[in-house]
């Protein structure tokens, strides 16, 4: 994994720092103002948007991510499906990272949330799809507030239009990721319409288990998920039809989320003696 070659295929965030707070945390203040990023992450937005300057290519009054550049799609399900993971339409708005960080973290959230729609034989292994751009593609918009959401912007779905945006990685389900928070790049469109000069070039296959192992390190680094490359677009082996079942998924997956529920729990708890000790009598 240590070639040249994967080296370029596997772009990180251009951005290294790590935020604690979600920036769906708002302040009473900022609850009011909506078109605003958060103080905090304000900051590592404007990063991104000078990052975008750097890569993007201007014709006229339009952008474009340049021919060449590298799409990556996090999932469970092989071979590539596009579309909604929510609902399984393929008509759907289709979204990829700029960089693998927040693909590869998206695979984790999609094994936890597969606890609500399977009672057993879950997801044991996660893909890493990664697309090339065949020729230049326009950018419709560029969204700049974090907290904006494409599939909620008239303009992004729109199914000929294409857009671009800053996205916090979480690692695992929004609700019960740690607070571990690096911002990266989505780009939203709907596949369909663009297939033809989107190539599938290479799969990595993820161990969403060592992702729920590592969550809590900041320092770890996704890419090290990867447990096999294939250079083409064909899985040979039955790899991807192996499953774990339930007994297996709730110690894997849910233990450390049970532990976390039950000391949260206690704490309440212990919150609610000590108000009703200090109250007057």
């Amino acid at each position: 994994m240590n070639s040249n070659t994967t080296s370029k295929s596997l772009l990180s965030s251009p951005l290294s720092e790590y935020l604690t707070i979600s920036p769906f945390k708002m302040g009473f203040l900022e609850s009011f103002l909506p078109n605003y990023n958060p103080t905090m992450w304000d900051t590592l937005v404007k990063k991104m948007m000078t990052y975008y300057d750097k890569i993007l290519i201007v014709k006229g009054d339009k952008q474009y991510l340049p021919k060449g550049t590298k799409l990556y799609h996090g999932d469970i399900q092989y071979p590539f499906t596009p579309g909604s993971k929510s609902t399984g339409n393929k008509n759907n708005m289709t979204f990829f990272g700029l960089d693998i960080d927040i693909a590869i973290w998206y695979i984790l959230e999609l094994v936890e949330i597969e606890k609500f729609k399977k009672n057993n034989n879950f997801s044991r292994f996660g893909f890493l799809y990664i697309f090339v751009l065949q020729e230049d593609l326009e950018l419709s918009k560029i969204i700049d507030i974090i907290r904006d959401n494409p599939k909620e912007i008239r303009k992004c779905r729109h199914k000929n239009n294409v857009c671009l945006h800053p996205q916090v990685a979480y690692r695992g389900r929004v609700e019960t990721a740690p607070q571990v928070y690096k911002l990266c790049s989505e780009v939203t469109l709907f596949y369909q319409n663009y297939s033809e000069i989107l190539l599938l070039d290479k799969i990595y296959v993820i161990d969403p288990l060592l992702l729920e192992l590592h969550k809590n390190n900041k320092d770890w680094k996704p890419r090290n998920a990867i447990i096999k490359k294939y250079n083409s677009t064909t899985i040979e082996e039955d790899i991807y039809t192996e499953t774990i079942d339930v007994e297996t998924y709730k110690r894997y997956y849910l233990g450390a989320l049970h532990h976390k529920e039950t000391k949260r729990r206690k704490k309440t708890k212990r919150r609610k003696k000590t108000k009703n000790k200090k109250k007057p009598k």
